[in-house]
């Protein structure tokens, strides 16, 4: 409704896409308003250790470039651990969830 002209303040649980900004009836000003910690869950069978995640990788993660836990990437965070060739799947919450822009991933 805000992106038609209809109100003055509107909120929400994800950013507004760029191209919904820009094609909006009126100048739009995007403020977070509420930040909150989202933890990254993961599940490695048979794999004891904690695993360590940079910022780099878990993007990287997210982006679809490391597919499997023991890429290098990721082994060179965390030397001690013997990581398997087990495949990264990233998986993401529906739109029904209340946050919607919050991936998980785990070893099948």
């Amino acid at each position: 409704m805000i992106l038609a002209g209809v109100g003055d303040l509107g909120g929400g649980n994800a950013p507004i896409p760029e191209n919904g900004v820009n094609s909006a009836a009126g100048p739009m000003l995007e403020l977070p308003t509420v930040l909150i910690g989202i933890a990254v869950v993961y599940n490695l069978p048979h794999t004891p250790g904690d695993l360590r995640l940079t910022g780099s990788v878990l993007a990287d993660i997210f982006l679809g470039k490391l597919k499997f836990w023991n890429d290098s990437a990721i082994a060179k965070v965390n030397p001690a651990m013997k990581l398997r060739a087990q495949p990264i799947q990233v998986i993401h919450r529906t739109a029904k969830a209340r946050i919607i822009s919050s991936p998980i991933f785990c070893a099948e």
